[in-house]
């Protein structure tokens, strides 16, 4: 959970909800509740914590030190689950972006068998790598059948549309049956356009009839960068 959304849940705006944190405006009952749910204590504990209630002036003279001990005790709980539960939010905001890669799971109809894709490398072409205008390349990326489904029937369908700025390729190629846990290239050939530029093309795996089979998941790609140079300086160096 972020820190906005929790500010947001008590329907209060950011500085009136660290004003209520640090005990310098009362709780309301929206955020009292909240806060209370949201820590596991019940509304007195949290009142207690949070708000400022120093009751030593009103005590009389024999009490002052018991109640001042009181007072230090419950000033120190309201700080350290201050502390805890700012720490808490912190560490959601820092690492909210880092969410584990989830790999869509398709089952074949006699038993619950995963089919995953895992991409292994670049085998030409990295990205980054400039190339020359109007000039044809090939790329090449190495992925493995992770899951016990056979490949069958599949195909890689270029998903950005096809356009002069941009690389020119097939729009599909076919997958070549693959075994669960055999590995594969797969070949595509571009031309760079006429004009420099970054040249970037998203490519994912489809059925025979063109249907996506992972969707939520992230395809290939490939991305250059296309450079105004000889020909001829190019061929040299590959």
């Amino acid at each position: 959970m972020q820190m906005k959304q929790v500010i947001y849940d008590c329907q209060c705006s950011q500085s009136h909800f660290y004003k209520v944190l640090a005990g310098k405006r009362p709780l309301n009952e929206h955020i009292r509740k909240y806060l209370a749910q949201l820590l596991s204590v019940s509304e007195e504990e949290l009142e207690d914590l949070i708000c400022n209630k120093s009751t030593v002036r009103k005590e009389a003279p024999h009490y002052a030190s018991k109640v001042t001990k009181n007072h230090k005790a419950i000033t120190w709980k309201r700080t350290l689950i201050t502390i805890i539960f700012l720490s808490v939010l912190l560490l959601s905001y820092l690492f909210e972006d880092i969410k584990p890669l989830v790999v869509e799971s398709r089952y074949s109809t006699n038993s619950e068998i995963q089919d995953i894709p895992i991409f292994v490398k670049d085998v030409t072409i990295p990205d980054g790598t400039a190339i020359p205008v109007n000039t044809e390349f090939v790329k090449i990326w190495r992925i493995k059948n992770g899951g016990g489904v056979m490949w069958s029937g599949r195909y890689l369908q270029r998903m950005t549309i096809a356009s002069q700025g941009l690389c020119q390729s097939p729009n599909r190629i076919p997958i070549p049956e693959t075994a669960p846990g055999e590995v594969i290239d797969l070949e595509v050939t571009f031309k760079t356009p006429s004009l420099p530029g970054s040249c970037r093309t998203d490519w994912k795996m489809v059925d025979d009839r063109g249907k996506l089979i992972y969707p939520t998941l992230s395809g290939l790609y490939s991305i250059v960068q296309v450079v105004q140079i000889q020909q001829r300086a190019y061929d040299k160096t590959h």
